[in-house]
């Protein structure tokens, strides 16, 4: 799993963050909060679960009890030393989303923790996907929206700087930021893929996350402005993240 988005708990007890978020959104989560919570949901009635690009964990370590109980079947990540110390995986094998090393039909969960954005074609990723879902099994899919803030500004940042900002104000290494390609994360792109792969879309939710600069205070306030103005409908399609369930279509004779 990589490009994960921070928990500022996980960084600083930051006075003025608790401040600003009792004032501005106490409701606000992370959105990694919010896909567990659907994760939880998804896993306890599959009986085969794969995680694609599960790296380091299926989910990041400073969810705490809200990560208990997430082990899939199988994971599949590019990174081998990430994959070294992934425990909750029961078999983890070092390959590509884009051309997986399973039989048809071995799945009926299939899901993919801020990974899109790193998928160069993303037609092959979401036929794979297709082609070792049972019919009407599920694909969770957890991604930066392209037209978030939070990538807008990222994308804005050039590619040699990225691991080093990463770094300064999201404690993350530099081996794992990986480079992004952006070619799934918008609603009207992941409907394409949706319809030519095989898939029905039930569920589509653009989603609120906590903020990236909470190392600079400067900047922390009005990010906390602008994310408390995304609670708006009108204005979702900016925030930072997409949250979408795949329904793998029903094959009738």
């Amino acid at each position: 799993m990589s490009g994960q988005l921070v928990q500022p708990a996980a960084l600083t007890s930051d006075w003025l963050y608790d401040w600003l978020k009792r004032l501005l959104i106490p409701s606000l989560r992370n959105s990694q909060h919010v896909y567990a919570e659907h994760l939880h949901r998804r896993s306890a009635v599959a009986r085969a679960w794969l995680d694609i690009g599960c790296g380091h964990d299926v989910v990041p370590q400073w969810l705490g009890v809200a990560a208990n109980g997430l082990s899939p079947l199988a994971g599949v990540d590019l990174d081998a030393v990430a994959l070294r110390s992934n425990s909750r995986v029961r078999f983890a094998i070092v390959g590509n989303g884009e051309s997986l090393p399973f039989a048809d039909r071995s799945f009926d969960l299939v899901t993919a923790n801020m990974v899109l954005e790193h998928v160069a074609v993303p037609d092959r990723l979401f036929r794979e996907v297709a082609r070792v879902l049972q019919p009407g099994g599920v694909f969770l899919v957890h991604t930066p929206n392209r037209s978030g803030y939070t990538t807008l500004l990222t994308r804005a940042i050039p590619q040699r700087l990225r691991a080093s900002l990463a770094g300064t104000l999201h404690d993350r290494r530099a081996e794992d930021v990986y480079p992004t390609h952006y070619r799934a994360n918008s609603a009207p792109v992941l409907r394409r893929l949706a319809d030519r792969c095989g898939f029905e879309i039930p569920t589509l939710d653009y989603v609120l996350s906590s903020p990236q600069l909470i190392r600079v205070a400067p900047l922390l306030v009005p990010e906390m402005v602008l994310i408390a103005a995304l609670q708006a409908q009108a204005l979702a399609g900016m925030r930072p993240c997409l949250l979408a369930t795949f329904r793998r279509r029903e094959v009738h004779a």
